[in-house]
Protein backbone atom coordinates (compact mmCIF):
# COMPACT_ATOMS: atom_id res chain seq x y z
CA UNK A 1 0.00 0.00 0.00
CA UNK A 2 1.22 3.27 -0.88
CA UNK A 3 1.02 6.47 0.76
CA UNK A 4 -1.75 7.76 -1.65
CA UNK A 5 -3.63 4.18 -1.23
CA UNK A 6 -3.62 4.85 2.72
CA UNK A 7 -5.34 8.07 2.04
CA UNK A 8 -7.57 6.65 -0.25
CA UNK A 9 -8.28 4.40 2.57
CA UNK A 10 -8.68 6.14 5.53
CA UNK A 11 -12.73 6.15 6.82
CA UNK A 12 -11.26 8.41 9.69
CA UNK A 13 -8.83 8.94 11.97
CA UNK A 14 -8.81 7.71 15.67
CA UNK A 15 -8.11 10.68 18.19
CA UNK A 16 -5.66 8.99 20.39
CA UNK A 17 -7.56 10.93 23.54
CA UNK A 18 -10.64 8.31 22.88
CA UNK A 19 -9.15 5.26 20.93
CA UNK A 20 -5.60 3.13 22.36
CA UNK A 21 -4.13 2.49 18.83
CA UNK A 22 -2.92 -0.64 20.38
CA UNK A 23 -5.95 -2.06 20.72
CA UNK A 24 -6.10 -2.19 17.05
CA UNK A 25 -4.94 -4.97 14.86
CA UNK A 26 -1.83 -3.94 12.65
CA UNK A 27 -4.00 -4.45 9.31
CA UNK A 28 -6.62 -1.88 11.04
CA UNK A 29 -4.13 0.52 12.60
CA UNK A 30 -2.27 0.97 9.27
CA UNK A 31 -5.47 1.06 7.36
CA UNK A 32 -8.05 3.64 9.50
CA UNK A 33 -5.05 6.44 10.79
CA UNK A 34 -2.90 8.82 8.60
CA UNK A 35 -0.66 10.62 11.13
CA UNK A 36 3.18 10.72 9.85
CA UNK A 37 4.04 12.94 12.72
CA UNK A 38 6.42 11.70 14.51
CA UNK A 39 8.07 9.36 11.64
CA UNK A 40 10.78 9.53 9.14
CA UNK A 41 7.97 10.89 6.85
CA UNK A 42 6.69 13.91 8.13
CA UNK A 43 7.82 15.43 4.86
CA UNK A 44 5.41 15.00 1.94
CA UNK A 45 7.85 14.75 -0.75
CA UNK A 46 9.94 11.89 1.50
CA UNK A 47 6.16 9.33 1.16
CA UNK A 48 6.87 9.03 -2.76
CA UNK A 49 7.18 5.47 -2.96
CA UNK A 50 6.31 4.53 0.37
CA UNK A 51 4.53 1.32 0.99
CA UNK A 52 2.93 1.06 4.02
CA UNK A 53 2.03 -2.51 4.78
CA UNK A 54 2.44 -5.22 8.08
CA UNK A 55 5.05 -6.76 5.54
CA UNK A 56 7.51 -4.13 4.99
CA UNK A 57 9.63 -2.30 7.19
CA UNK A 58 8.68 1.10 7.09
CA UNK A 59 4.83 -0.30 7.61
CA UNK A 60 6.30 -2.08 11.08
CA UNK A 61 8.30 1.42 11.96
CA UNK A 62 5.07 3.44 10.96
CA UNK A 63 3.00 1.70 13.41
CA UNK A 64 6.07 1.84 16.29
CA UNK A 65 5.23 5.63 15.93
CA UNK A 66 1.29 5.47 15.86
CA UNK A 67 1.53 3.00 19.32
CA UNK A 68 4.35 5.43 20.69
CA UNK A 69 2.87 8.65 20.26
CA UNK A 70 -0.40 7.30 22.14
CA UNK A 71 1.29 7.01 25.16
CA UNK A 72 0.91 10.32 26.12
CA UNK A 73 -2.97 9.67 27.03
CA UNK A 74 -1.64 6.81 29.10
CA UNK A 75 1.65 7.90 30.25
CA UNK A 76 2.19 6.95 34.06
CA UNK A 77 -0.38 5.10 34.27
CA UNK A 78 -0.25 0.26 33.80
CA UNK A 79 -2.22 1.55 30.35
CA UNK A 80 1.30 2.29 29.31
CA UNK A 81 2.85 -1.17 29.01
CA UNK A 82 0.67 -2.66 26.53
CA UNK A 83 1.85 0.30 23.61
CA UNK A 84 5.26 0.38 24.36
CA UNK A 85 5.28 -3.33 24.33
CA UNK A 86 3.62 -3.13 20.70
CA UNK A 87 6.60 -0.62 20.04
CA UNK A 88 9.48 -2.84 20.61
CA UNK A 89 7.42 -5.64 19.01
CA UNK A 90 6.97 -3.57 15.58
CA UNK A 91 10.73 -2.25 15.65
CA UNK A 92 11.51 -5.96 16.18
CA UNK A 93 10.06 -6.88 13.19
CA UNK A 94 10.81 -3.82 11.34
CA UNK A 95 14.99 -4.83 11.96
CA UNK A 96 13.85 -8.33 10.92
CA UNK A 97 12.92 -6.72 7.51
CA UNK A 98 15.73 -4.47 7.12
CA UNK A 99 18.39 -4.77 9.23
CA UNK A 100 20.34 -2.29 10.19
CA UNK A 101 18.03 0.27 10.13
CA UNK A 102 18.65 2.85 12.63
CA UNK A 103 15.35 4.74 12.48
CA UNK A 104 13.87 1.59 14.34
CA UNK A 105 16.52 1.07 16.81
CA UNK A 106 15.95 4.95 18.06
CA UNK A 107 11.87 4.34 18.11
CA UNK A 108 12.36 0.94 19.86
CA UNK A 109 14.49 2.52 22.59
CA UNK A 110 11.68 4.83 23.20
CA UNK A 111 9.50 2.04 23.67
CA UNK A 112 12.17 0.24 25.84
CA UNK A 113 12.73 3.50 27.94
CA UNK A 114 9.11 3.64 28.94
CA UNK A 115 8.98 0.00 29.88
CA UNK A 116 11.87 0.64 32.12
CA UNK A 117 14.29 -1.75 30.22
CA UNK A 118 17.35 0.84 30.57
CA UNK A 119 20.07 -1.66 29.35
CA UNK A 120 18.24 -2.66 26.30
CA UNK A 121 17.22 0.74 25.33
CA UNK A 122 21.05 1.68 25.54
CA UNK A 123 22.13 -1.03 23.57
CA UNK A 124 19.57 -0.30 21.08
CA UNK A 125 20.64 3.20 20.78
CA UNK A 126 24.22 2.40 20.32
CA UNK A 127 23.03 0.17 17.43
CA UNK A 128 21.95 2.96 16.38
CA UNK A 129 24.62 5.08 16.77
CA UNK A 130 27.07 2.58 15.23
CA UNK A 131 24.73 3.04 12.10
CA UNK A 132 24.87 6.60 11.98
CA UNK A 133 27.28 8.42 14.21
CA UNK A 134 26.40 12.04 13.06
CA UNK A 135 23.06 12.06 14.62
CA UNK A 136 22.83 14.13 17.25
CA UNK A 137 19.44 13.29 18.66
CA UNK A 138 20.61 9.98 18.98
CA UNK A 139 23.22 11.14 21.48
CA UNK A 140 20.35 12.75 23.06
CA UNK A 141 18.08 10.04 23.78
CA UNK A 142 21.52 8.14 24.95
CA UNK A 143 22.02 10.74 27.71
CA UNK A 144 18.77 10.58 28.87
CA UNK A 145 19.03 6.91 28.77
CA UNK A 146 22.07 6.98 31.15
CA UNK A 147 20.33 9.67 33.24
CA UNK A 148 17.68 6.60 33.99
CA UNK A 149 20.68 4.55 35.03
CA UNK A 150 21.89 7.08 37.35
CA UNK A 151 25.08 7.59 34.93
CA UNK A 152 25.51 10.94 34.78
CA UNK A 153 29.04 11.27 33.79
CA UNK A 154 28.60 9.29 31.35
CA UNK A 155 25.65 10.96 30.32
CA UNK A 156 27.56 14.31 30.39
CA UNK A 157 29.84 12.93 27.61
CA UNK A 158 26.87 12.34 25.27
CA UNK A 159 24.88 15.22 25.96
CA UNK A 160 28.61 17.00 25.02
CA UNK A 161 29.25 14.48 21.92
CA UNK A 162 25.20 15.96 20.93
CA UNK A 163 26.10 19.53 21.36
CA UNK A 164 29.27 19.09 19.15
CA UNK A 165 27.25 17.26 16.90
CA UNK A 166 24.56 20.27 16.71
CA UNK A 167 26.87 22.98 16.43
CA UNK A 168 28.28 21.23 13.38
CA UNK A 169 25.08 20.70 11.78
CA UNK A 170 24.19 24.45 12.35
CA UNK A 171 27.01 25.52 10.55
CA UNK A 172 26.26 22.81 7.56
CA UNK A 173 22.44 24.06 7.34
CA UNK A 174 21.84 20.10 8.28
CA UNK A 175 19.34 18.13 10.47
CA UNK A 176 19.75 16.64 13.59
CA UNK A 177 18.90 12.68 12.37
CA UNK A 178 15.83 11.24 13.24
CA UNK A 179 13.93 11.90 16.36
CA UNK A 180 12.06 9.20 16.97
CA UNK A 181 7.95 9.85 17.64
CA UNK A 182 9.35 11.48 20.90
CA UNK A 183 12.11 13.91 20.34
CA UNK A 184 13.71 15.19 23.02
CA UNK A 185 16.53 16.82 21.17
CA UNK A 186 15.53 20.68 21.56
CA UNK A 187 16.57 23.50 22.99
CA UNK A 188 14.80 23.70 26.49
CA UNK A 189 15.11 19.93 27.08
CA UNK A 190 19.03 19.96 26.66
CA UNK A 191 19.28 22.98 29.17
CA UNK A 192 17.01 21.05 31.92
CA UNK A 193 18.69 17.84 30.93
CA UNK A 194 22.37 19.19 31.17
CA UNK A 195 20.92 21.10 34.66
CA UNK A 196 19.72 17.84 36.01
CA UNK A 197 22.99 15.93 34.82
CA UNK A 198 25.40 18.71 36.66
CA UNK A 199 23.37 18.87 39.75
CA UNK A 200 23.36 14.62 40.15
CA UNK A 201 27.87 15.47 39.54
CA UNK A 202 27.93 17.99 42.20
CA UNK A 203 25.60 16.80 45.00
CA UNK A 204 25.14 13.24 43.84
CA UNK A 205 22.97 12.48 47.50
CA UNK A 206 20.93 15.74 46.85
CA UNK A 207 16.80 15.26 45.10
CA UNK A 208 16.43 17.56 42.17
CA UNK A 209 12.99 18.16 41.22
CA UNK A 210 12.47 18.74 37.68
CA UNK A 211 9.30 20.70 38.23
CA UNK A 212 11.20 23.48 40.80
CA UNK A 213 14.28 23.61 38.55
CA UNK A 214 11.62 24.29 35.19
CA UNK A 215 10.27 27.33 37.40
CA UNK A 216 14.08 28.36 38.29
CA UNK A 217 15.29 28.12 35.01
CA UNK A 218 12.23 29.85 33.18
CA UNK A 219 11.86 27.20 30.96
CA UNK A 220 8.32 26.78 29.78
CA UNK A 221 7.79 22.75 28.54
CA UNK A 222 5.86 19.77 29.01
CA UNK A 223 7.84 16.86 30.10
CA UNK A 224 7.19 14.03 27.47
CA UNK A 225 6.24 10.21 28.61
CA UNK A 226 9.57 8.97 30.16
CA UNK A 227 11.41 12.53 30.27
Amino acid sequence: MTNSDADSEVVGTLDFGIRNPSHLSDEDAIRLISQFCGTPWENPESREGLILSVDTAEGQLYLACLYERSLIVWAGTTASARPATKVVECCQRALVLKPGYAEAYIAMSQGLRVLRRYKEAEAALESAIALQPDWASTYCELAYVLVDQDRYRDALAASQREERLSQQDAIRGSGAGYRGPWPLHGEENDILRLDHIQFKIEQPHDVWLPNERIRALGLNRFIPPGG
